[in-house]
């Protein structure tokens, strides 16, 4: 029997291993065979959900003040009463709102957050107590509204020990608060975008903003102090003018750079003080650029600056192979006249290190100064004008849009053959807008006439803003 029992063990343990290593046999408590029903009936809940979303059990905040069942010390309760309260000047300095154990960095700053609470709320905040540790402040007389706060050991700053928020004091449409320093400064985003905006459109969107109607004097102060700080002061740059000079020669060798100063006498300086009398400047990237990869012709014009110190801003630029305007050289000049083109134009052929002007294109526009100018410097180049240019001159005898497609037809007639044609329909419909166009070179204004040697038949001059076409 012993014998047929140990048989028995080893037969089983036989099938046990078999039933470990081979992958088909599967054998799990989980799985419901046949005659198991009744344990699926037993243990299965049918009323439970498996997609409903569990909720998750509230949970309390770290520190809840005003939980009677917390037994904190006086100490723990001014801790908490001072936690997560701190004035943020980059947020909340818009739109303030007060509460107490609020913390300020310093005094300064509670007196700024308090002139923008007196803007946006529009009413008068009187400061009873102004000093380096402490600040009382009311409304007017009868309102309830007031605010104290004093130094504080523990956060280092200012906080507020009480406040009432409530007012009963009727809304103000001027404050003396609003001041243009402040103006300045939230509207210096809107001047940067148009810089040419009215006191009327600044004083409705003044009035917009905050419900106020400030004076014209005053918006006229913050318009005069919002260019100053986008544009600086001028002064003080043109001081610069010299360093910069030094350093672009420092940092960006074969750069020019050439400034003249004549020495002027005034009541203010009887002895005397130099004044800015010409200005040239290049890069060498520019230049070495221009003359590698960029067709040879130069656009040549100049624009008044309309600051303090005025002047004339010269520019040659040229057009790379995209057809795209590549800036050769910049100078300022007192006026424009004569002399003053022969020197940018003698500077800018020096420059670009040209002896032979006949491969060159001139383009300009049709200043008399810069004609001169241009025969004297530039004596064998091909000088084009700017047909937007002509047009505005032609325009001011002969009106009309037939008119003026005639002249761009003349003006772009890609032969001889139709630039006849072009000249015939000009000719009739107005004889005498044909003969103004008579007297000037076809050479200078008419694509059919144009050298091939520059490979360019552009008829805008740089400035205009059709050039990028």
């Amino acid at each position: 029997m012993a014998a047929e029992a140990n048989n028995v063990n080893e037969d089983g343990n036989e099938e046990a291993q078999l039933a470990d290593t081979d992958t088909d046999f599967s054998d799990s408590d989980y799985e419901i065979d046949e005659g198991d029903d009744d344990l699926f009936d037993d243990n299965i809940d049918f009323d439970v959900d498996e997609e409903e979303e569990v909720e998750e059990p509230d949970v309390e905040p770290e520190y809840v003040l005003d939980d009677e069942d917390l037994d904190l010390t006086k100490e723990e309760e001014e801790y908490l009463k001072y936690k997560f309260r701190t004035f943020n000047a980059k947020v909340d300095m818009k739109s303030p709102i007060f509460k107490v154990g609020m913390v300020f960095a310093d005094v300064k700053e509670l007196r700024n957050a308090l002139t923008a609470y007196s803007i946006r709320q529009r009413v008068k905040i009187r400061k009873v107590k102004n000093e380096p540790s402490r600040l009382d402040a009311v409304c007017q007389k009868g309102c309830p509204w007031m605010l104290k706060a004093g130094k504080d050991n523990r956060t280092g700053g200012i906080v507020i020990k009480a406040y009432a928020a409530e007012h009963r004091c009727p809304k103000k449409w001027k404050l003396r608060s609003l001041t243009s320093k402040i103006l300045t400064a939230y509207f210096i985003d809107e001047f940067r975008d148009d810089q040419k905006m009215s006191l009327g459109t600044f004083s409705r969107k003044v009035t917009k903003e905050f419900n106020v109607t400030p004076n014209r004097w005053k918006l006229a102060r913050a318009r005069k102090q919002a260019l100053k700080e986008i544009h600086g002061d001028e002064e003080e740059q043109f001081n610069k003018l010299w360093d910069y000079g030094s350093e672009l020669r420092r940092s960006n060798p074969g750069s020019t750079f050439l400034l003249s100063t004549a020495l002027v006498k005034d009541t203010n300086f009887p002895l005397g003080r130099k004044c800015l009398k010409t200005l040239y400047w290049s890069y060498d990237a520019c230049k070495r650029g221009w003359l590698k990869g960029c067709r040879p012709i130069i656009f040549i014009d100049g624009c008044h600056m309309k600051t303090r110190f005025k002047g004339i801003l010269l520019s040659a630029v040229g057009i790379d192979p995209n057809d795209c305007i590549f800036p050769i050289a910049m100078g300022w000049v007192e006026v424009e006249c004569t002399s003053s083109w022969e020197w940018f134009l003698t500077t800018v052929r020096d420059d670009l290190n040209v002896r032979n002007t006949a491969p060159f294109t001139i383009m300009s526009d049709k200043q008399k100064g810069l004609i001169n100018a241009v025969k004297k410097v530039w004596p064998d180049s091909e000088h084009r004008f700017c047909v937007r240019h002509l047009y505005q001159n032609f325009h001011e005898k002969h009106k009309g849009e037939v008119l003026k497609q005639d002249l761009w037809a003349i003006a772009r007639s890609p032969n001889k053959v139709k630039w006849r044609e072009n000249c015939q329909r000009m000719d009739g419909h107005c004889s005498a807008a044909f003969h103004w166009t008579e007297r000037l070179d076809v050479k200078t204004w008419v694509k059919a006439y144009f050298s091939d040697f520059s490979k360019c038949d552009i008829l805008l001059n740089n400035n205009s803003e059709v050039f990028n076409r």
